[in-house]
C-alpha cells in the first residue's frame, strides 16, 4: 500500500520548486513525483511493498526529498 504521508512529501517538494511545471507530470500524485525523479535524474522509482523504492535502493526516502527541495529545475 502506498505510503501517501510520503507521496505527498515529495509532490510539495517538487513543487516548491517548479519541478512539475512540465506537461508530463499528470495523473495521480504517485505518478507526478516518479515523473519528476526520472526527468530530472533519471531515477527509476518503483513499486515495491511501499511504493518507496528509487533506483533499487540507491536513494532513501530523505535523500530524494533534499534532492526535490534543493533542486533550481
Amino acid at each position: 500500500m502506498p505510503n501517501y504521508k510520503e507521496i505527498a512529501r515529495l509532490k510539495a517538494a517538487g513543487q516548491s520548486n517548479r519541478a512539475m511545471a512540465d506537461p508530463m507530470n499528470e495523473g495521480d500524485d504517485w505518478w507526478c513525483c516518479a515523473d519528476i525523479l526520472y526527468q530530472i535524474w533519471d531515477i527509476s522509482t518503483g513499486t515495491g511493498d511501499d511504493f518507496n523504492i528509487y533506483d533499487y535502493g540507491d536513494y532513501t526516502h530523505a535523500q530524494i526529498l533534499e534532492m526535490l527541495r534543493n533542486n533550481k529545475s
